[in-house]
C-alpha cells in the first residue's frame, strides 16, 4: 500500500487539484489537513499533530496565497526528520 502525502488545506488550489490526480497513478493518498473552525491559514501545531511515521512526502506552503501566513519551516523540516519523512516546500509565494 502506499504511503500518505500530507498537505495543508491552504495550499494552492492547483496543487491540490494535480496532487489529487496523481494519487492513484503513484499509489500515494492524499491527505488534506483541515484548517481550524474560522481561521484563515492552518497552524503548524494542526500540520505537526497529523504527521505520523506512515507519512512518505509532507508538502509545506511556505507562504499562504490567502492570508500571507508564513510557516515555520525549521520546526516542520525537523519533525519531518523524526518521522523519516521527505519534506517538499512550495516557495511560490516566498
Amino acid at each position: 500500500a502506499g504511503k500518505r502525502l500530507l498537505v495543508a488545506a491552504d495550499c494552492f488550489p492547483s496543487l491540490h487539484f494535480l496532487l489529487s490526480g496523481l494519487a492513484d497513478r503513484f499509489d500515494f493518498v492524499l491527505d488534506t489537513v483541515p484548517l481550524r473552525p474560522g481561521e484563515s491559514w492552518l497552524r503548524d501545531e494542526d500540520f505537526i499533530a497529523r504527521w505520523q511515521d506512515d507519512v512518505g512526502l509532507a508538502l509545506l506552503t511556505f507562504v499562504t496565497s490567502t492570508a500571507s501566513h508564513r510557516c515555520d519551516v525549521a520546526r516542520l523540516a525537523a519533525h519531518g526528520r523524526e518521522m523519516g519523512s521527505i519534506v517538499g516546500i512550495d516557495i511560490t509565494q516566498g
